[in-house]
């Protein structure tokens, strides 16, 4: 199970069984807006977006190859 939790300017993307390997944002309109790769780890953190009140896609993808998407919403 994979949790993003958004606090102040910061996203925490943790896993609880599997490794992390990659980590990649994009906009509504499909632009990256950010890419971390080679994490292999169980919790990641993003704090470079520079995007606020707006809906970003957080895609996912652990050392097993399993992708996946997830929407939230910046406050």
């Amino acid at each position: 199970k994979i949790k993003i939790i958004q606090e102040n300017n910061v996203l925490h993307i943790s896993s609880s069984a599997t490794l992390l390997n990659k980590v990649t944002v994009y906009d509504m309109l499909g632009r990256l807006l950010f890419e971390k790769n080679d994490i292999d780890a169980l919790n990641t953190q993003i704090n470079s977006l520079q995007v606020q009140s707006q809906v970003i896609l957080v895609q996912i993808k652990t050392i097993d190859n399993t992708i996946t998407t997830i929407k939230i919403i910046l406050k």
